[in-house]
């Protein structure tokens, strides 16, 4: 099985490849064997903490403007400064892994839901599979592979997957042999098998450079478009300045429109300034991005999905900013020229951290909105209270460690899972 090597799932990108060893104290592990045909021990966190508070985290609010690089109100929130505090309000635990090693490629990447009258969740493995999973999300059969079309080495691979409103159609991201980003399109059968023979590439983005190809694919049912936030190119620093180029498709997030016809439309550019989105998810009405940082800090964006429109791009700031720190000073023109998404919350590399692999919106049960996100350097898997806190009293709480965590992403019911690029998919079992 090939390894992401660490030019491609490096500091510039996922973060360097190991095996996470930082444990939290007095937590109990389990150990379970890792893909690959390897018998490399892999520790998870299986027991709840709710006592450890990330670091640094920096406060941000979302204010009201247009122009001069002020921010879109999409949401009225304030992101924690923790100083060591304690939340407990949001109990959680992992629960066991589920055993992938049956199949030849164990490197899950992604989590769809089918909708209809019985919703089902599909598993993307990077190499070119998708698998559909039983109702208790047990892998059950392989619906589609591609293996044979796909690049899957670095940041490329099999990469994200998206149904439409009724799930008759798939909407897959993968990369091409040729290492371009390639949009498809397959019809599915009753059961969710994948109908190769209706295979239908309807967008196909050059990149520059090996990494930093994003990944992600959704559905606006709303808005009957498909969204695909595209990275940057790759490289480092923004090297080309493609992320605040109008004339670019990278660094953005692009609208491709679902015509009543059954076609898909020319895609358009509804949002500008991104590095590489990895992971999004939607939430309600809100879309929220993790977008990958440079060399210090991540950030996690929030905008209202009326707001990506072709006539407005909002900015989210890359690389003018590296989060809400100045970064390229002859991009901080563009950016003041644009209305502006601030970043909901960030934080910054310390120790062994060094990207948010994705993350998602807990149920929530009450007024406050909790952020369930993953580090793929350290594995770290942590909640944080963005909406409805109390700022002074919040901080990170932690739920576990999952080695080379790639995403946290919800499941047809709703439960939140961690996938571990070694073959690892983690229920996180909480009180939401």
């Amino acid at each position: 099985m090939s390894r992401p090597d660490p030019a491609g799932f490096g500091p510039i990108g996922f973060g360097p490849i190991r095996l996470a060893t930082v444990l939290l104290a007095t937590v109990p592990l389990a150990t379970v064997l890792a893909a690959c045909g390897s018998e490399q021990e892999i520790l998870v966190s299986t027991t709840a903490s709710a006592n450890a508070a990330t670091p640094t985290t920096t406060a941000t609010t979302t204010e009201t403007g247009t122009g001069t690089g002020t921010t879109v109100p999409d949401t009225e929130s304030t992101t924690s400064s923790p100083t060591g505090t304690e939340s407990t309000e949001f109990a959680s635990t992992l629960g066991e892994p589920l055993d992938l090693s049956d199949f030849a490629d164990s490197e899950p990447v992604d989590l769809a839901v089918r909708p209809g009258t019985s919703p089902r969740s599909f598993l993307v493995l990077r190499g070119g599979q998708v698998i559909r999973l039983a109702d208790d999300l047990t892998p059950d059969e392989v619906v589609l592979d591609i293996s044979d079309e796909v690049r899957a080495e670095g940041e490329r691979g099999l990469l994200g997957l998206a149904f439409d409103g009724d799930g008759s159609r798939a909407f897959v991201n993968h990369t091409g042999l040729d290492g371009d980003t390639r949009i498809v399109v397959y019809g599915v059968d009753e059961d969710g098998t994948f109908d190769e023979s209706t295979a239908v590439e309807v967008y196909r983005l050059p990149q520059p450079y090996a990494n930093h190809n994003g990944g992600e694919i959704l559905v606006d049912v709303a808005r009957d478009r498909l969204l695909v936030p595209t990275g940057d190119g790759g490289s480092a620093n923004d090297p080309d300045r493609v992320a605040l180029d109008p004339a670019s498709p990278l660094g953005k997030i692009l609208a491709l429109p679902l015509l009543a016809d059954g076609t898909v439309g020319t895609p358009e550019i509804v949002a500008v300034g991104l590095r590489n989105p990895w992971r999004a998810v939607i939430d309600g009405d809100d879309l929220w991005i993790a977008d990958v940082g440079q060399g210090e800090w991540e950030e996690v964006n929030v905008v209202a999905l009326d707001r990506l429109d072709a006539a407005t791009r909002p900015s989210f700031g890359w690389s003018a900013f590296e989060g809400t720190h100045p970064f390229n000073d002859d991009q901080a023109a563009i950016h003041a020229g644009l209305t502006a998404v601030e970043p909901i919350t960030e934080y910054q590399h310390v120790g062994d951290r060094c990207s948010i692999s994705g993350g998602a919106v807990a149920a929530n049960t009450g007024d406050s909105t909790w952020y369930v996100f993953a580090d793929f350097c350290s594995g770290e898997v942590a909640a944080r209270c963005l909406i409805g806190c109390e700022p002074a009293t919040i901080a990170d709480v932690a739920v576990g460690t999952v080695p080379e965590a790639v995403a946290v992403l919800p499941d047809h019911r709703g439960r939140l899972w961690v996938l571990g690029l070694d073959g690892l998919l983690v229920p996180i079992l909480s009180d939401r």
